[in-house]
């Protein structure tokens, strides 16, 4: 386990919760927390994702790790259309228009020798 330093990067405060126990940090704030903690308040702060490239930016910064530590003053517009990414709101229908997967059969007996003697 080893501890790591959070920095608050944003110009607003930022409240993150792990196992029930809430951490605020203050604008330019620095909190020293155990990695564990430290990697989920992290991935709790992004503000911006590109799903595709996989690429992130976050409110909260690890300066260990060597992130960007510049302040954010005001989150860039969304440039990404996502109104179809919300798979919350999708609807899987089953249309029955598939047949079964077919089932292996392996050469041989299928009654096991158990299944004999009690024959």
């Amino acid at each position: 386990m080893t501890i790591l330093t959070l920095k608050n990067r944003t110009t607003e405060p930022f409240t993150g919760m792990y196992d029930g126990v809430a951490y605020t940090l203050a604008p330019g704030a620095v909190l020293t927390v155990p990695d564990f903690i430290a990697f989920h308040l992290k991935n709790q702060s992004v503000y911006r994702m590109n799903p595709i490239l996989g690429d992130a930016d976050y409110r909260l910064v690890i300066p260990e790790l060597g992130d960007d530590e510049t302040i954010v003053d005001a989150f860039p517009e969304e440039v990404l259309d996502r109104v179809d990414m919300n798979l919350n709101k999708t609807r899987i229908v089953r249309l029955g228009n598939r047949p079964p997967a077919p089932v292996h059969r392996v050469a041989g007996s299928a009654v096991t020798i158990k299944e004999r003697e009690s024959v």
